[in-house]
C-alpha cells in the first residue's frame, strides 16, 4: 500500500507535466463507438496490484484483501505520428451533465494538485471526448489482470461492486455516482488492479487513452513555449544563449499559489528565483533604508524577483504574499547560479 501511494504521487506529477496548459481549442470530430468491455487475457493473467484510480486503488490495499503484489506500470508506447494524426471524438452533452463530469474528475488524484484556473483549461477538453455508455446488471466493465487498458470511467447512474482475487469486497467499498475508476489506463499500460461489475443497470462516461495522450502532445509545445515567453521578458535571461535558455526553461517549474500564502519570509535564505505568470504578490515589510520607510511593491504577471539575494547571499529583506490565487515560474539557486 506504501508502494502504491508512492506511485500514485508519481502519476500525480506525470499528469501536471503533460497537462498544463490545455485549451479548449482541440480538433474534434464525431466518431461512432461500439460499447465494449475489457477481457483479462484467457490463460496466466497476470495478478499484480496496480491502482486504478484513487479510490478503487485504496480499497485494492486495504486489510479486507489478503494477497499483496507489487505495483508494476510502463508508460504508454504511443508514437507521436500517432497521436498527431488522430482527431479526438466530441459527444454533446446537457449543461448538467458538463458540471457533473467536471466535478468528479477534478477530485480525481489526477487533477486534484491542479490550480482552478489549469482545471478549467484542462477538464473541459477532456470532457468533450467522454462517451457515455450503458451497461446491463451483472455486466463486467473492467476485469482484474486485463491489460488492453483502453478507458477510464465515471459513473453516472447506478453503482458497482468491487473483486480482487475473487473476493467481492464490502459495501464501504462499492462504487457509485461521481466515482472515477481506471484512471491509470490513461498514463501507463499497467493490468487492472481489480475486476468491476456492475450491481444494477449503469450509465458511466468513459475517456479513450488516445484522446487523452492526444490532447497532452497537443498541447505541450504550448506549455513550453509559455516558459520561453516569460523567460524572454526577464531582460538579464534573454542574452542567455538559445543552448542557456533551454537549460534554463527545463529547470522551470511551475507553482501553484492561493491568495494569503506568504510565499517567502523575511530573513529567510534565498533558494529561488521567482517569474509571476498568473495572479498578483506583495512584497511587504521591506527593510527601511537611510532615506526611509519602503513602500509595498505590488507584481503583476511577466514580473520577477529573487535573483538579487541569489546572487549576494543575503537574507530576504522582505516578505512575499500572494494577493490572488496565481502561479510563478521557479527557478532553483543551483541552476539559476550555474
Amino acid at each position: 500500500q506504501g508502494r502504491a501511494t508512492q506511485y500514485q504521487r508519481q502519476v500525480c506529477c506525470a499528469t501536471r507535466t503533460m497537462l498544463s496548459p490545455l485549451s479548449k481549442n482541440i480538433p474534434s470530430i464525431r466518431q461512432k463507438r461500439t460499447t465494449t468491455t475489457e477481457k483479462a487475457p484467457a490463460k496466466n493473467s497476470p495478478n499484480q496490484l496496480g491502482k486504478g484510480s484513487s479510490k478503487l486503488g485504496a480499497k485494492a490495499g486495504s486489510s479486507s484483501t489478503k494477497k499483496h503484489a507489487t505495483v508494476r506500470a510502463e508508460p504508454l508506447e504511443v508514437s507521436a505520428f500517432s497521436v498527431q494524426s488522430y482527431t479526438p471524438p466530441i459527444y454533446p452533452k446537457s449543461d448538467v451533465e458538463e458540471m457533473f463530469l467536471y466535478e468528479a474528475l477534478r477530485k480525481s488524484f489526477m487533477f486534484s494538485s491542479l490550480s482552478q484556473q489549469e482545471m478549467f483549461t484542462t477538464i473541459y477538453p477532456l470532457i468533450d471526448s467522454m462517451e457515455k455508455v450503458h451497461f446491463n446488471k451483472g455486466d463486467t466493465i473492467i476485469q482484474q489482470g486485463a491489460t488492453n487498458c483502453n478507458y477510464c470511467y465515471v459513473i453516472f447512474e447506478g453503482s458497482c461492486s468491487v473483486i480482487i482475487d475473487g473476493n467481492v469486497l464490502g459495501s464501504d467499498s462499492s462504487l457509485g455516482r461521481g466515482d472515477c475508476f481506471g484512471e491509470l489506463a490513461l498514463l501507463y499500460s499497467s493490468p487492472r488492479a481489480a475486476t468491476v461489475k456492475t450491481c444494477d443497470d449503469v450509465e458511466i462516461f468513459r475517456l479513450d487513452q488516445m484522446s487523452f495522450r492526444h490532447a497532452c502532445q497537443f498541447h505541450v509545445e504550448s506549455h513550453l513555449e509559455k516558459k520561453r515567453h516569460r523567460l524572454e521578458n526577464v531582460p538579464f535571461l534573454a542574452e542567455l544563449s538559445d543552448s542557456d535558455k533551454r537549460k534554463a526553461i527545463s529547470a522551470m517549474t511551475l507553482r501553484n499559489f492561493k491568495q494569503g500564502d506568504r510565499l517567502m519570509s523575511k530573513g529567510e535564505e534565498a533558494n529561488l528565483f521567482w517569474i509571476l505568470d498568473e495572479g498578483k504578490l506583495k512584497i511587504h515589510d521591506l527593510e527601511t533604508t537611510e532615506s526611509g520607510h519602503l513602500s509595498d511593491i505590488v507584481l503583476d504577471p511577466g514580473d520577477y524577483f529573487g535573483q538579487t539575494a541569489l546572487v549576494s547571499g543575503r537574507p530576504l529583506a522582505g516578505n512575499v504574499t500572494a494577493i490572488t490565487d496565481g502561479s510563478a515560474f521557479l527557478i532553483d539557486k543551483d541552476h539559476f547560479v550555474d
